[in-house]
């Protein structure tokens, strides 16, 4: 059991103790060493490597939905799960609005999704199997609904035609929450809010500061 975990039992047996007032029979405890890792982020290079072979694909087989997989991830930097009980009745236009009401803590999310890529792709799978399917994803070549295990194919997929070593939706997840922070100029709130976070504590474990960040704000106090 990790640290972190153990800490907050500890914490939540404590409160408890002192709700009931209780003396605690351990005495006063000392908060282990935080252990939580972040996770890895994947680099503007490679996002640009998968972008480069995604978008060129033709639509044949199952390749709408591999575009569909990455630019949803991309543009609303939801988790895997999200993304898969994503609904056509969850997605309006003008403005472009996106209501996740199948996520992790059980809160509905509002987020957004570009004009130029994603909108086109999803109008497009409408066509082709809104009459099907509710859900945006939908594996073509089994004629079903997409599962994790197409996901995971889709990412095996990009790994070895462009040589990325390691990729997968949780790691275009902190691309979105890094480059959002980096070009909203550290509203650590906002990404928050677009990624689902219960605390601001819980987003900067996901976010990178790079060091052009870092200097671009500097500059904005000392020229």
């Amino acid at each position: 059991m990790k640290n972190s975990t153990i800490n907050k039992i500890v914490k939540f047996w404590s409160s408890v103790l002192k709700y009931f007032d209780i003396d605690n029979p351990l005495g006063k405890n000392e908060k282990l060493k935080d252990d939580t890792q972040g996770y890895d982020v994947a680099t503007y290079d490679t996002m640009k490597k998968v972008y480069s072979y995604i978008y060129n694909l033709d639509d044949e087989g199952n390749n709408l939905l591999y575009k569909l997989i990455i630019s949803l991830l991309r543009n609303t930097g939801c988790r895997r799960n999200e993304l898969l009980n994503l609904k056509f009745i969850n997605i309006q236009f003008d403005p472009n609005m996106i209501v996740l009401d199948v996520t992790k803590n059980g809160k509905k999310r509002v987020t957004s999704f570009s004009n130029t890529l994603t909108k086109p792709l999803v109008e497009q799978a409408y066509k082709k199997h809104g009459h099907l399917s509710g859900y945006v994803l939908w594996n073509y070549i089994k004629g079903e609904r997409c599962s994790v295990d197409t996901v995971d194919y889709c990412f095996d997929k990009i790994k070895r035609n462009t040589k990325v070593k390691k990729l997968s939706s949780h790691m275009i997840r902190k691309f979105f929450a890094s480059d959002m922070y980096n070009k909203l100029d550290g509203d650590v709130l906002t990404v928050q809010k677009l990624l689902g976070h219960a605390s601001p504590d819980q987003t900067k474990i996901y976010i990178k500061d790079s060091a052009d960040f870092l200097l671009k704000q500097y500059r904005k106090v000392i020229k």
